[in-house]
């Protein structure tokens, strides 16, 4: 079983980004570990997966949570086993009985990483990459609020920095800063949707009701994946106006020679 997780683990790891010093330089496996296996409401078997892979770059070890759902029906199965793996790519082992032609297949999905690795661009600023990363540790011990919380913190920042007279909004409230940018008219109609679905999700983990259901992780995930999206738009990987000065001196000296 170590080696089939070992392997499924590559394959399902293709990226991977160290949460201490976010390189994508690599990685090996240490150590992985299954667990035992549980009954769940819905006539399947529940497992998990801990690993630990250490980062090329910096040697530093992270953990990793993974899901595993086995069938435990037995159903009868005919047919090409070969191709049945290939159109279920997320199947970790089989189990094929070739004589009683019955498969019991596990399936194995990314529940977390600690620490979270970002592909957080350089020119975001600090105290906005920690919070991210906050929001992505939240992920990895499935805390689902509090992601989502740190997420609306991000947006306020967000807001913020986009105003073009921030003092005349209260801080506090993103509600009234997004109502300011929507005055100013600096930003796009859906650039500001984006940030107002933010603000109500945020909402819904700080302020919950009786009449809401609970955030889940893959919601969480989700929102976290896509405030990194807007953050990655607003300070993109390479810094546009260095790039612009470097080619405009390359062409004056290219005219000076």
């Amino acid at each position: 079983m170590a080696d089939d997780l070992t392997y499924k683990i590559k394959g399902l790891i293709t990226e991977f980004t160290c949460g201490f010093c976010n390189s994508q330089a690599g990685y090996e496996i240490e150590f992985a570990k299954d667990s035992t296996w549980h009954d769940n409401e819905i006539g399947f078997l529940d497992g998990c997966v801990i690993a630990v892979l250490k980062c090329r770059n910096c040697g530093m070890l992270n953990t990793f949570i993974f899901k595993l759902i086995k069938d435990d029906y037995e159903e009868p199965f005919s047919g090409d086993i070969n191709l049945y793996v290939i159109e279920n790519p997320n199947i970790l082992d089989p189990g094929y009985d070739e004589f009683e032609h019955r498969i019991n297949p596990t399936w194995i999905e990314i529940i977390g990483q600690y620490p979270y690795g970002h592909k957080i661009s350089h020119t975001v600023p600090d105290a906005w990459r920690q919070d991210l990363r906050e929001a992505g540790n939240c992920l990895a011990v499935n805390a689902p609020n509090a992601a989502v919380i740190m997420c609306r913190r991000v947006v306020q920042r967000l807001a913020t920095y986009l105003l073009t007279e921030p003092s005349k909004c209260n801080s506090q409230k993103l509600s009234t800063a997004l109502k300011q940018l929507k005055k100013e008219g600096n930003v796009d109609e859906i650039a500001l949707k984006a940030l107002d679905e933010i603000r109500e999700w945020g909402n819904s983990s700080a302020h919950p009701s009786d009449d809401e259901t609970e955030i889940n992780l893959q919601e969480a995930q989700k929102i976290v994946e896509f405030v990194s999206y807007i953050v990655d738009c607003v300070f993109p990987k390479r810094d546009s106006d260095k790039m612009l000065e470097e080619l405009e001196r390359t062409r004056k000296n290219r005219k000076d020679i």
